[in-house]
C-alpha cells in the first residue's frame, strides 16, 4: 500500500443566516460591527432617509437614538459611531460620551469608526464646510482617557480600527497610503505594487486587512483585498467572474471578510479562510431568499455581519444579516494527529511533518485521545506488556502527566466528551469489560453498560448526548451499539455475523466509520449512516486486509486509519470519506496504532498572550498594583510592535517581564522586603509572608515612610526578637547581625561595623535603632549584589507561579545564574513564562 501523499483542499465553514430585523419605517439596514458575544451594531435608514444607529443583542433589536451611525462594538458593549454630528461612544448605561473635535475643527463634524476593549476610540474630525472651502479635510484621531490625539496621518485621513494593544490602522487619502500607528510611530504598510491602499481592520494578533488599488498593464483599474502580517503583504485576489475585492474585517485567526464585485450581480460578500477565498453566498442554505452583498466584520467565534438583498417574494430590500457557523469548523482540514507507535505516544501533522514524541520511559502507552480544546491528551498506560493499564492525562507537549485512574483493573481506550467534562473508557473492574465514564479529573466514576459480555471502544457523538461502542451482547462476534450518554437506551446498529468494532462518529454526527471483517475481506474500514443504514466499505486492500482505528478530521474531509502489513507493522494513512485518495503519513516500520485527530475548531489563544493582559498581570504580580495608563500602554507596545512575529513576541515578553524585577519600583518594594528577611533571619521569605509584607511597602510620596514603618514592625516580630533579644546591647546586636549575614550570604561586612553603630546611635528608641541599622545594612552594594540572583530566582516562583520555590528547581536556576551561564536572566525568565504551570493560571490552553 505504498501510496504517495495527496494534498487535499480545506472544507470551508457553512452558516445559518439571521435577519437582524427592521426598525419602524426602515427601508435600508446594514450591520457594520460585531463583538465576541454576538452583539451586532449598524445603521438603519428611516423614511425619509434619516440614519439611526441600532444594536442587535440576544434576538432583540434596539434603536440607539440619538446615535445616528453605529460602526463597531467592543466586548464591554460600548459602541463607536456618531451622535449630534460628533464622534461619540454609546455606553452600556445608555449615556453618550461625545468625543471632542481636534483643535481647529471646532464646530465641525466627526465620526468614530473603531473602539477597543479599553474604550479607546478612533475615527476622524473635520472643520465645518464653508462655501465649499477646499481646505476642509478629515484628520485621523485617537480618543483615550478623555483626551483626543491627532494621529498625524496627513490630509484627508481616517483611522478605522484600534486593537487592544493600541495599534491603530487607517489611511491618508491625500497620498493614498495604508497606515499603522503604534505609540506615535507611523508605519506605511506599502502600496503592494499598486497606486494606493487603505487599512480597514486590525486584529488583536496585529494582522491588518484592507484593500489596494491601481492600474493593470492595459491601464484598466484593479482593486484587491489584502492581508498584512508582520511586514508580509498578501494579495487576496478575486474569484472567477469577479473583478474587484475589498477587505473590511478580520478576526484573531486571520479570517478576512469583505466583498467582491461580480460581472452580473454587483457585490457579493466573501470570506478568506485557510488560505482560500470563498463567496459567502455559496456557504448559506440555498433558496434562502438572500444575496449577501458585503461582509463588514467577523468575530473570533466566526460569526459575520453585513448587508444583503433579501427577497421574500414581494421585492428585494437591503437588510442587515448575521451569519453563524453551523458547526465548529476548523480553519484547516485538521490539526495534529496523535497516535501510539511502539508503545509511545506521538503527534504528527496530517502531511507527515513535525513528528514529535510525547512519552518516554519504557511504559506501554497507547490509545491517545485529544481533549476538545486540543491542549491535553488522555491515554492508557501499563507498566509492562500484559499488565493492567490505567488512564493518564498530559499536556499536548507531553508534560504534566497525571493518573486519572489507579486500580488493579485494566482501564483502556479513553475518549473525551465534546464539552471536555467527561471521559469514557473501557474497564474490566467489574469482571468483564464495560463502558465507564468519569469526570475529566478522574472523579464520579459510573458504569454505563454493565453487561455480562465485553463492551469496548467508546466514541462520543459530536453533541455529547450519545456514545458508540462495540459489544458482543448480540451473541457471536462484536457489533456496533449506540446508547445515551448515561448508558440508557442501548441499540444495536450492525447485525452482520462478522466482527464490527472501533466505531467513530463523523463531526456532523451523520455518519459512522467502523472496522469490519464481513465478506471475507479481512479487517476493512466501513462507513454507515448514524442510524446504521447504508453500510459501505471504504478500503479494499485484499493483499494486507488489516485496516483499523478510523478517526475523522475535524471538518470531516478526511479519515485517518491504520493499515497493518503481514509483518504487523502498522502505518498511518488518511483518505477521503468515500475511500478515495489514500495517502501514507508514516513509513517507519513501527507498530502505529490508535490515531486521533485534533478537534480544534479555531486556534485557542491563552488570554495571557494578549500583551495588555500580560503586562497587567506583571503589575499585579510584581508591583502589587493596577497599571497606570502610560505604563500599560508603553510596555504593551513593546510586545505589540512585533505584530505576528513569534520569535520577536517571545523575546519582547521576556525583556518586558525581566524589567519588572530590574526596575526601581520593585527594587524599592519587593526586593527591599526580601532583603530584610535574608539579612536578619538568614532565610528567604515564604510566599505567604512575602505577599502580605510586600503590600505594606507602597510607592509614591509615602515610600520612605512605609519602608521605615515596615522595618520597625519587622524588628519587633517574635522571630526577630528571638534571634536578637531586646536585652541585647548595641554592639552585640550589630555583631550578631553581621554574623547572620556572613553565614547566610557569605558577605563579610565587618568593615562596615562602625557605620552601622553610628546609624544605631542616630535612632530614637530601640525599635527605631534596630530598624535603621538593618535598613542601612541591606543597602550596601556588596550585599545587594550578593542577594540579587537569589532574590531574582525566588521572585520567579512568587511572581509567576504564586507559590514557594521547590528546593531542586530553586538550586538549579541559582546555579545557572551563578555558575553555568552567569547572569543569563533571559533564559530563566523565558523558561518560567513558557511553563505550563504559569500558563495554566490563565487558561487550560498551553501556547
Amino acid at each position: 500500500m505504498d501510496i504517495p501523499l495527496v494534498p487535499h483542499a480545506i472544507s470551508p465553514p457553512h452558516y445559518t443566516i439571521t435577519d437582524l430585523g427592521e426598525l419602524p419605517n426602515n427601508f435600508n439596514a446594514q450591520a457594520y460591527g460585531l463583538n465576541n458575544f454576538g452583539t451586532a451594531v449598524g445603521i438603519q435608514y428611516i423614511n425619509p432617509g434619516i440614519p439611526h444607529g441600532f444594536r442587535y443583542k440576544s434576538g432583540a433589536l434596539a434603536d440607539l437614538d440619538p446615535v445616528r451611525e453605529a460602526y463597531t462594538i467592543n466586548n464591554s458593549g460600548q459602541v463607536a459611531g456618531t451622535a449630534s454630528g460628533r464622534a461619540a461612544i454609546y455606553n452600556n448605561d445608555g449615556s453618550i460620551t461625545s468625543i471632542p473635535q481636534l483643535p481647529g475643527d471646532e464646530g465641525g463634524f466627526g465620526v468614530a469608526y473603531g473602539i477597543n476593549d479599553s474604550g479607546h476610540a478612533v475615527g476622524y474630525t473635520k472643520r465645518p464646510i464653508i462655501n465649499d472651502d477646499p481646505t476642509i479635510y478629515n484628520r485621523a484621531f485617537l480618543y483615550r482617557d478623555g483626551s483626543i490625539i491627532d494621529l498625524n496621518f496627513g490630509l484627508y485621513s481616517t483611522a478605522y480600527a484600534i486593537n487592544n494593544s493600541e495599534l491603530v490602522v487607517g489611511e491618508t487619502g491625500h497620498e493614498f497610503k495604508a497606515l499603522l500607528w503604534s505609540n506615535g510611530v507611523i508605519t506605511d504598510l506599502g502600496n503592494f505594487g499598486a497606486d494606493g491602499g487603505s487599512a480597514r481592520a486590525i486584529s488583536n494578533a496585529g494582522q491588518v486587512a484592507g484593500y489596494m488599488f491601481g492600474h493593470n498593464p492595459d491601464n484598466s483599474i484593479f482593486v484587491h483585498a489584502f492581508l498584512w502580517t508582520a511586514g508580509f503583504k498578501q494579495d487576496l485576489g478575486v474569484l472567477p467572474g469577479t473583478t474587484y475585492s475589498f477587505g473590511y474585517g478580520i478576526n484573531e485567526y486571520g479570517q478576512v471578510v469583505g466583498d467582491l464585485n461580480t460581472t452580473n450581480e454587483g457585490a457579493h460578500a466573501f470570506i478568506y479562510t485557510g488560505g482560500q477565498l470563498f463567496d459567502l453566498n455559496s456557504l448559506i442554505p440555498p433558496n434562502s431568499g438572500w444575496r449577501l452583498q458585503t461582509a463588514y466584520d467577523i468575530n473570533d467565534t466566526g460569526q459575520i455581519v453585513g448587508r444583503g438583498l433579501f427577497n421574500d417574494g414581494s421585492g428585494a430590500e437591503v437588510h442587515a444579516f448575521l451569519l453563524t457557523p453551523t458547526t465548529a469548523q476548523p480553519l484547516v482540514a485538521g490539526g495534529k494527529i496523535v497516535f501510539s507507535s511502539n508503545s509511545e505516544i506521538w503527534t504528527i501533522n496530517d502531511d507527515g511533518s513535525s513528528r514529535k514524541q510525547l512519552t518516554s520511559g519504557g511504559r506501554i502507552n497507547s490509545a491517545p485521545s485529544w481533549s476538545p480544546e486540543g491542549a491535553r491528551v488522555v491515554f492508557q498506560s501499563a507498566q509492562a506488556t500484559g499488565q493492567a493499564a490505567d488512564i493518564l492525562v498530559m499536556s499536548a507537549d507531553g508534560h504534566d502527566v497525571k493518573n486519572l485512574t489507579n486500580s488493579a483493573a485494566d482501564d483502556q481506550q479513553p475518549v473525551w466528551s465534546p464539552d471536555g467534562n467527561r471521559i469514557a473508557f473501557a474497564s474490566n473492574r467489574d469482571g468483564d469489560y464495560d463502558i465507564y465514564a468519569m469526570n475529566s479529573d478522574g472523579s464520579n466514576l459510573v458504569n454505563l453498560t454493565n453487561n455480562a459480555v465485553t463492551d469496548e471502544s467508546p466514541s462520543w457523538s459530536p453533541d455529547g448526548t450519545k456514545i458508540l461502542f462495540d459489544s458482543a451482547q448480540g451473541g457471536g462476534e462484536t457489533d456496533i451499539f449506540v446508547m445515551n450518554a448515561d448508558g440508557s437506551n442501548q441499540k444495536r446498529l450492525t447485525t452482520d455475523p462478522a466482527v464490527d468494532q472501533f466505531a467513530a462518529w463523523s463531526p456532523d454526527g451523520k455518519r459512522i466509520a467502523f472496522v469490519s471483517t464481513r465478506n471475507d475481506q479481512g479487517f476493512q474500514i466501513w462507513v454507515m449512516n448514524s442510524d446504521g443504514s447504508n453500510q459501505t466499505r471504504l478500503t479494499n486492500n485484499s493483499t494486507q486486509g488489516k485496516n483499523f482505528h478510523p478517526s475523522w478530521s475535524p471538518d470531516g474531509s478526511r479519515i485517518a486509519f491504520i493499515s497493518l502489513g503481514d509483518n504487523f507493522n502498522g502505518e498511518l494513512y488518511t483518505m477521503n470519506p468515500d475511500g478515495s485518495q489514500p495517502a501514507r503519513i508514516t513509513n517507519d516500520g513501527a507498530v502505529d496504532l490508535f490515531p486521533d485527530w485534533q478537534k480544534l475548531s479555531f486556534p485557542q489563544p491563552n488570554v495571557v498572550d494578549d500583551p495588555r493582559v500580560f503586562v497587567r498581570t506583571h503589575y499585579l504580580d510584581f508591583l502589587n498594583r493596577e497599571p497606570d495608563s502610560d505604563g500599560l500602554t508603553y510596555w504593551s507596545a513593546q510586545i505589540a510592535q512585533c505584530l505576528n512575529n513569534t520569535a520577536c513576541i517571545r523575546s519582547q515578553r521576556v525583556g518586558v517581564s525581566a524589567a519588572f524585577f530590574i526596575e526601581n519600583e520593585f527594587q524599592q518594594t519587593g526586593f527591599f522586603v526580601e532583603r530584610l528577611y535574608s539579612s536578619a533571619l538568614g532565610r528567604h521569605s515564604a510566599y505567604a509572608e512575602f505577599t502580605i509584607d510586600r503590600a505594606k511597602v507602597t510607592v509614591g510620596s509615602q515610600l520612605e515612610a512605609s519602608k521605615q514603618a515596615f522595618a520597625e514592625e519587622f524588628v519587633a516580630r517574635p522571630e526577630f526578637t528571638g534571634k536578637y533579644p531586646t536585652s541585647q546591647a548595641r554592639d552585640a546586636f550589630v555583631d550578631a547581625l553581621l554574623q547572620t549575614v556572613k553565614q547566610a550570604s557569605g558577605v563579610d561586612l565587618t568593615a562596615r561595623r562602625a557605620e552601622l553603630i553610628a546609624e544605631y546611635n542616630a535612632g530614637t528608641n530601640q525599635t527605631n535603632q534596630r530598624a535603621r541599622t538593618l535598613r542601612k545594612l541591606i543597602e550596601y552594594a556588596e550585599y545587594v549584589q550578593a542577594e540579587y540572583n537569589p532574590a531574582f530566582v525566588l521572585m520567579q516562583y512568587f511572581g509567576y507561579l504564586k507559590r514557594d520555590a521547590d528546593t531542586g528547581g530553586y538550586q538549579f536556576w541559582l546555579d545557572v545564574l551563578n555558575n553555568r551561564v552567569p547572569n543569563n536572566y533571559r533564559a530563566m525568565v523565558c523558561a518560567f513564562l513558557t511553563s505550563s504551570e504559569y500558563q495554566r493560571r490563565f487558561s487550560s490552553v498551553i501556547t
